[in-house]
């Protein structure tokens, strides 16, 4: 079975979400192309997402959704559409973080924002699951696939040191 927006739209309403955000996440079968529907939550994305939205259609989800749960009417109109990506920041192995520099500066890549969140002293990991994520780097390019080879130049530039 292949999920459509009809799919998410009836699986959505049947959960009884009617105002404020859904996270929906799906999965690609590559062989069949199809396309499954494998969690939805009423709340708003993770890993990037609201500042991708946000980036790239001028809509600050955060505050849209603070809007909605108020019972206030958020402006969702689109303003721009800028091709923009983000990559999570991963410690290289498991160990514990001491700090981080850049090789080089990173502006040539169009970095919108970047952040290292790992602590001095904090036990870090590969990323095996969301929460390993250590920090972000978000990119805007000329097109996505431009914006994804931005972000992936500029993580790359983001040495991370460990004990």
């Amino acid at each position: 079975m292949s999920a459509s927006r009809e799919d998410i739209s009836l699986a959505v309403e049947t959960l009884g979400i009617q105002n404020g955000p859904s996270n929906v996440d799906l999965i690609i079968d590559k062989k069949t192309n199809h396309v499954k529907i494998i969690e939805i939550g009423a709340r708003i994305g993770a890993t990037c997402l609201p500042e991708l939205v946000e980036y790239f259609t001028g809509i600050d989800w955060v505050k849209a959704t603070i809007n909605s749960a108020l019972g206030e009417n958020p402006d969702l109109r689109v303003k721009t559409k800028k091709p923009v990506a983000a990559l999570v920041l991963q410690a290289p192995s498991d160990g514990i973080f001491q700090s981080y520099y850049l090789m080089e500066p990173i502006d040539k890549y169009r970095v919108v924002e970047y952040e290292v969140t790992a602590k001095e002293g904090e036990e870090v990991s590969v990323l095996r699951k969301g929460t390993d994520r250590i920090g972000k780097v978000v990119c805007f390019g000329d097109t996505a696939k431009d914006a994804e080879t931005n972000a992936l130049n500029a993580a790359e530039k983001i040495r991370i040191i460990l004990k």
